[in-house]
């Protein structure tokens, strides 16, 4: 339908930069790798925690430690945000709480260079 094609758009814009920073050298075989499969795991529902999880760094902005209390595993798995270790957040964390977790460089890189048109 319509909104499958929304997104694979997106998917199909996301490839061709990864393509080209692979082709540029700025990432590895590995690491277009990688990016292609989160790509392709992609869907409007983490397109927009994607951009949910933007928006929240900017209003927190310059910290990266975030509160989530229903963190998306999949951003977990792709690596975007880290939960924090038991007994570190006290020192690390904004909110101070049991949810809170870090945004990786990871999830900035992919961002910056891949995600954001």
């Amino acid at each position: 339908g319509i909104l499958d094609q929304t997104y694979l758009d997106k998917q199909a814009r996301m490839v061709s930069r990864a393509v080209i920073l692979l082709h540029k050298n700025e990432i590895s075989k590995q690491e277009f790798d990688k990016y292609t499969y989160i790509i392709t795991k992609l869907n409007n529902h983490l397109l927009t925690l994607i951009e949910e999880l933007h928006t929240k760094f900017m209003e927190n902005s310059p910290k990266v430690i975030i509160s989530l209390p229903k963190a998306n595993m999949d951003l977990a798995s792709f690596g975007f945000i880290q939960k924090l270790l038991d007994g570190s957040w006290f020192a690390e964390a904004q909110n101070e709480t049991a949810f809170d977790y870090k945004i990786t460089n990871e999830y900035f890189y992919f961002y910056k260079n891949i995600f954001k048109d």
